[in-house]
């Protein structure tokens, strides 16, 4: 059994879940820098701190993913602080236990402008691995609805393709996709 108890059920997807296009852009909305009682119950002390303005490890998202081990069975938190982060963003199935935890949607978004003839391709931010959670992070694909009433008209926020992944004070932003789930699914 995992630290958070994730495991009793075959896929959990708690997101809040809503369009926000006031002034075209993300949510001020805030929540708590630190979500406490999510950090205390993971029992780590692996964070690896992502700041688009250099005060961290890395500038880029997907360079903190791409430290964290393939085959890696403890929880790593990867605190991305407050900006836009205008990056394409994936988390391979090696990549489990991560803890992707933003300053709160409104204040961490992850922005990419893309549409394709799949929505893997096209998102903004995919996970393929089990065990992930992601917290107070703002995903956004800015591309247009691509060509009407054709293949490609796929632009997705989030694809989801692994079991018991969760969402939890987020926001899944775009026109017309908001997630793809290829896994059975409770949002």
């Amino acid at each position: 059994m995992c630290p958070l108890n994730l495991a009793f059920a075959s896929i959990l997807v708690s997101a809040i879940c809503f369009p926000v296009f006031a002034n075209g852009g993300i949510s001020a909305e805030t929540i708590p820098d630190a979500p406490p009682l999510l950090t205390k119950k993971i029992g780590t002390n692996v964070t690896i701190e992502v700041d688009i303005n250099g005060d961290g490890d890395f500038t880029s998202i997907q360079e903190a993913i791409n430290v964290v081990p393939k085959g890696n069975f403890q929880w790593v938190i990867i605190h991305v602080k407050k900006g836009i982060y205008r990056e394409k963003v994936h988390v391979p199935k090696e990549k489990r236990y991560i803890f992707m935890r933003g300053n709160g949607k409104g204040k961490t978004g992850i922005v990419w402008s893309q549409s394709s003839v799949d929505n893997k391709e096209s998102a903004t931010f995919s996970v393929e691995a089990k065990n992930f959670i992601a917290f107070g992070i703002s995903f956004k694909n800015e591309a247009t609805t691509g060509v009407a009433y054709t293949s490609q008209n796929q632009s997705v926020a989030a694809f989801v393709g692994a079991d018991m992944v969760a969402f939890y004070h987020c926001i899944l932003q775009h026109t017309q996709h908001f997630v793809r789930l290829q896994r059975q699914t409770i949002l």
